[in-house]
């Protein structure tokens, strides 16, 4: 069997494996859209993921939540992409330019997302991923993506997602940048709670009341239209 006929199995099980509600749905068919282009390793092939499983099954000690270096529960994901750009003349051993970018979108599915979640994802994804990014010749930029779906969010864990503005530049863009983006999709009847004259809860939410919403920050117009196409 080939390492893509094995990659092809584990994600499978990966998707069969997902609950029959509408966040499992949905994330079922997120997962699957971003399959056509991206590379995609479940949370269990990731590092740490082999951790997380002995954790649940009681073979080792749990971290202390909010530890940067901890998987969180709620991973199922991560799909990369990369591209690379160049200019040559006449032969590629003449290169005059290069450009690569990637992107490292970690998709996360959990029932509730409060603001001690969110920033415990945050952390994650920006620790996590700083890893995987290698300023230098040819480099241009790199995107971290926080996705998460979730059946219910508290206001201040989608202010803090909306507001999300992390970016980083290498050797002043020289050697490339890191843009983050985030996203979020809400399914759920008690999608969130506010008294009814809570304005502010009202406009954050769009006051919307079928239990459906998407959400990005500045950065994530990509991803708050796909987001939005998945909705059922």
């Amino acid at each position: 069997m080939t390492a893509e006929e094995t990659e092809g199995e584990e994600l499978t099980k990966m998707l069969s494996g997902l609950p029959d509600t509408e966040t499992g749905r949905y994330s079922r068919r997120l997962v699957t859209a971003y399959r056509r282009y991206y590379n995609i390793t479940p949370a269990e092939d990731l590092p740490g993921g082999a951790d997380r499983r002995k954790i649940a099954e009681g073979e080792i000690q749990d971290p202390a939540a909010g530890d940067p270096g901890r998987m969180p529960d709620s991973l199922m994901c991560r799909c990369d992409f990369d591209v690379r750009n160049a200019q040559y003349v006449l032969t590629k051993k003449n290169e005059l330019w290069s450009a690569e970018s990637h992107e490292y979108c970690y998709i996360f599915l959990l029932p509730h997302l409060t603001e001690e979640l969110y920033r415990e994802l945050e952390s994650y994804v920006y620790e996590e991923g700083m890893k995987l990014i290698h300023p230098g010749k040819g480099h241009m930029c790199s995107t971290l993506t926080l996705l998460a779906v979730c059946s219910r969010c508290d206001p201040e864990a989608l202010r803090l997602l909306k507001k999300c503005r992390i970016h980083k530049n290498f050797r002043f863009t020289l050697d490339g940048w890191m843009d983050f983006h985030t996203g979020l999709a809400v399914l759920g009847d008690d999608a969130w709670e506010a008294d009814a004259g809570d304005r502010e809860t009202g406009r954050l939410f769009g006051n919307r009341k079928s239990g459906r919403l998407t959400a990005t920050n500045s950065s994530g117009h990509d991803n708050a239209k796909l987001l939005r196409q998945l909705m059922p």
